[in-house]
């Protein structure tokens, strides 16, 4: 606690050093062919070089603050208060307002006064919206308006007027855009890691040419999407922690294809192609609402040197956030762990291969949600809000035609805090649900193992549990089966006033569905410690048995060791009693011989 106390002490320190890692906007890199090909950038120095620079220009306080933050462990985005907020987005607008270039912002407000007679406020004005892009600069109005401004001259660019318009959507993608998104090389993680971030993974497994404009609308959506979207209906429930916390990047290259062009030939054209593809992501990462905390590189240790640097350079602007891991896929699964990522869906194989399973059910979803935003759209006749500035800081769905627009239940990455449901899958690597088995194992002496306790008192222990995660701003999901997507069990949609009695049923209805899940959510942990406990009987009593049959095997050893000992020493004196009974055998053979030739040779003599 005092390490997370000194780091919010801190905090604003930092933020005006770190903002440095993220700058509003991001140019291309000046970096020549020629150079590469000569081989500047394949040096250790100046790659080393750029890493230390860019620690040795921040104190201590600031590199511990971004350290902690890479690792899951603090943030440094100023705590958010009323105050805050509120002469944050004041000083927004006034900066916004000192922009002379801003093309984008002009033509929708030109739009907008075109539509002056149904429409009052377009949507990417709105309070939320601009809180995106303060909580991506850490709070700095001129940054954020900068930012702002990018984003719009870029929509404008890049899509067209029709994104001033309407919040950008699947639909808007053309058959190649399509199939780029369909390959895999850029996807959503469906889950975040143990802070609560989300995770943009880019796995690359061939050199495709792509023109530029197809991959920035790309991954401008991508990036869109992750900050939110325009999934404002909610007030930005489902993304708050998303826009406070930032996101990691984990680039995971094809280990096969980077081993087998590891050759002088092939290394040029692989540098270019990356060359190609940071700027185009650096171009994308200076106007997007979100805050990027760290990035990891996965690479085989027999890498040529020049993709390491090569990474290096081209990223500079990240350089205190960026971590290289090399070794093995497995090795690198641990390493990335250790940061507190689920590696286990990290979408490629071992062998290069792009998994894209998740993908498809994100696009699914993407696909659902976007069809009720445009036909909620439709029914109400606006593709703007219809809101004044005074009632701009309420929810989307107070419109003026008294029609409101649903809350969606659906949740397209959980939160940290959320408990998850999900048939045959115990999920405990989610922070939410490590979260409810530790309030599970507070109670289930009382709950499950006391016989003493009434079932009153178990509903009780039950709805006390439900109580404590919600007051910490969690929630209960579910996984639906059919549709592939969680959906939120404590949401009642709302369409229409007047229906309180259908509302109250639904509540109930739900409220009985979360007590039936904690219920076997107890169960399954007593179960759990039940097979803990006897397999710990199993390991010990398979020890007892080893130990005795080892002990038996020394005892049988030194038995054989002695009757062996024992056999040698008997065969030995045996040997040495026949040769000494040889040799006195032999003795008096002699001397009986001799005694016999003295007699003859006297009776021969006389």
């Amino acid at each position: 606690m005092k390490r997370r106390a000194k780091t919010e002490q801190c905090g604003s320190n930092a933020a005006d050093n770190i903002q440095a890692q993220a700058p509003s906007s991001i140019g291309s890199s000046n970096i020549e062919d020629e150079q590469i090909g000569n081989g500047i950038y394949s040096d250790a120095t100046s790659s080393e070089s750029i890493l230390s620079k860019a620690l040795m220009n921040l104190s201590f306080n600031d590199r511990n603050a971004i350290e902690e933050e890479i690792h899951g462990v603090s943030c440094v985005l100023p705590q958010e208060t009323d105050r805050l907020l509120t002469e944050s987005l004041a000083s927004f607008d006034r900066e916004l307002a000192r922009i002379e270039h801003k093309p984008g912002y002009l033509k929708a407000q030109a739009l907008l006064m075109a539509n002056s007679a149904t429409h009052t406020h377009f949507w990417m004005d709105r309070r939320e919206f601009r809180l995106r892009f303060l909580r991506s600069e850490l709070f700095r109005p001129r940054e954020a308006a900068v930012r702002f401004a990018g984003c719009m001259d870029f929509l404008l660019d890049i899509y067209g007027e029709y994104a001033l318009r309407r919040p950008i959507r699947l639909t808007d993608m053309s058959r190649e855009e399509m199939m780029v998104l369909r390959e895999g090389t850029y996807q959503l993680l469906p889950y975040r890691d143990r802070s609560g971030r989300r995770i943009y993974a880019i796995v690359v497994n061939s050199r495709k040419d792509v023109s530029r404009r197809v991959l920035l609308k790309v991954l401008f959506y991508l990036w869109f999407v992750l900050s939110g979207g325009s999934d404002i209906a909610n007030n930005d429930i489902n993304n708050i922690e998303t826009q406070r916390k930032g996101a990691i990047t984990v680039i995971f290259p094809s280990v096969a294809r980077m081993n087998s062009e590891n050759s002088n030939s092939t290394a040029l054209q692989n540098v270019k192609f990356l060359k190609e593809r940071t700027e185009i992501n650096a171009v994308v990462g200076g106007v997007i609402p979100i805050r990027i905390t760290a990035i990891h590189i996965c690479l085989t240790r027999s890498v040529r040197f020049q993709i390491v640097s090569s990474f290096v350079f081209f990223l500079k602007q990240y350089s205190t956030r960026l971590r290289i891991h090399l070794g093995d896929p497995l090795e690198i699964r641990y390493k990335l762990q250790g940061y507190g990522i689920p590696a286990e869906f990290i979408p490629a194989t071992d062998a290069g291969n792009i998994k894209n399973i998740n993908l498809r059910q994100w696009m699914k979803l993407r696909k659902h949600v976007e069809k009720e935003e445009q036909e909620w759209m439709v029914q109400t006749g606006t593709l703007y809000s219809s809101l004044s500035e005074s009632e701009g800081e309420h929810s989307l769905a107070s419109t003026a035609v008294g029609i409101y627009m649903p809350m969606s239940n659906i949740v397209e990455c959980p939160l940290s805090i959320d408990v998850v449901f999900r048939r045959g899958q115990s999920l405990n690597f989610h922070p939410g649900n490590a979260m409810f088995q530790n309030l599970i194992e507070l109670r289930i002496h009382e709950h499950t193992i006391d016989p003493k306790t009434t079932q009153s008192r178990r509903l009780a222990l039950e709805m006390e549990l439900i109580e404590k995660v919600r007051s910490n701003g969690g929630r209960f999901l579910k996984w639906e089966v059919d549709k592939r997507w969680w959906v939120n069990m404590d949401s009642v949609e709302t369409t229409t006033k007047g229906n309180n009695n259908s509302n109250n049923s639904q509540r109930e209805a739900l409220d009985k569905e979360i007590l039936s899940k904690v219920h076997y959510a107890f169960r399954d942990f007593r179960k759990k410690m039940l097979r803990t406990k006897q397999e710990l009987i199993v390991n010990a009593s398979s020890t007892h048995v080893f130990e005795q049959q080892q002990d038996g095997q020394k005892r049988a050893r030194f038995l054989h060791n002695n009757t062996k000992k024992a056999a040698a020493i008997v065969q030995k004196w045996r040997w040495t009693i026949v040769h000494k009974v040889g040799v006195c055998f032999d003795l008096i053979l002699f001397i009986s011989f001799t005694k016999m030739a003295l007699v003859t040779a006297i009776v021969r003599r006389r």
